[in-house]
């Protein structure tokens, strides 16, 4: 509003992208306005525009990050950036639960390049922390990305696991590292399935799981940083609670 007049139409659909939940930043001189971002056909995006005032003109920039593919039912995503500590990072939601409501804060660090720009960043499972290193738990409601029909729902136990797995689905969980590599693996589950273990897009081994009862599959890996990948090839009720690299 200025002098008691709305200004309208600083950003639009057709322009920007623009869907819903924004939120401004002043970095410098620049200012970053952040929302949920239709590019891509649906707002699972945040993305930004900036301009040299806090009413426009605004200038479309891209996406920071799309949380697509995090659940079957993802739709939105909500949020905006802040610095702590000298580090920028990213805030948003992802879905679980298999619906649009059930939603999880998540937290990443991106990078303000020279020029302004914030390079697009991906969803992982540490979040603001380290990739997650051999002897280390990495839960199954930690995946961060998903294909087919499973999604992370409740449990008793742990709180939320990794369920609703049928043949052909995949998990991803972002990132794992080793300085000496890893030569085996353990898993606990409820159900019965095969599993094959990806570091990348190099399978390492398989892992048969029967009534819960995980045989570790032994493998080499080198070392580096991978995304981890599942591929369940067989389930009768599988759920994945935790996994431990080694």
């Amino acid at each position: 509003m200025i002098g008691g007049e709305i200004v309208d139409g600083l950003v639009t659909e057709e322009e920007h992208f623009f869907h819903e939940g924004s939120s401004m930043r002043k970095i410098g001189e620049t200012y970053y306005y952040v929302y949920a971002d239709m590019e891509r056909g649906k707002p699972t995006a945040l993305g930004y525009a900036t301009g040299q005032s806090p009413l426009g003109p605004f200038q479309y920039q891209g996406i920071i990050i799309d949380n697509e593919g995090c659940d079957p039912g993802s739709w939105n995503n909500h949020g905006s950036i802040q610095c702590f500590h000298g580090q920028w990072y990213v805030f948003y939601h992802r879905s679980s639960r298999g619906g649009r409501l059930h939603r999880r804060l998540c937290i990443e660090p991106i990078q303000i390049m020279e020029d302004g720009r914030i390079s697009e960043v991906k969803m992982t499972s540490q979040g603001a922390g380290e990739p997650f290193v051999p002897g280390e738990r990495i839960l199954g409601y930690q995946a961060c990305g998903l294909k087919g029909c499973c999604y992370i729902d409740a449990d008793a136990d742990y709180g939320e696991k990794l369920a609703h797995i049928c043949q052909g689905d995949e998990a991803v969980f972002r990132y794992v590292r080793s300085g000496d590599g890893w030569k085996e693996i353990g898993m606990r589950c409820n159900g019965s399935g095969e599993i094959e273990v990806y570091f990348g897009h190099r399978l390492a081994g398989t892992v048969n799981v029967e009534q819960g009862e995980c045989r570790c599959g032994a493998f080499a890996m080198e070392a580096g940083e991978y995304e981890l990948t599942l591929k369940f090839r067989k389930s009768q009720g599988l759920e994945v609670l935790e996994i431990i690299l080694y």
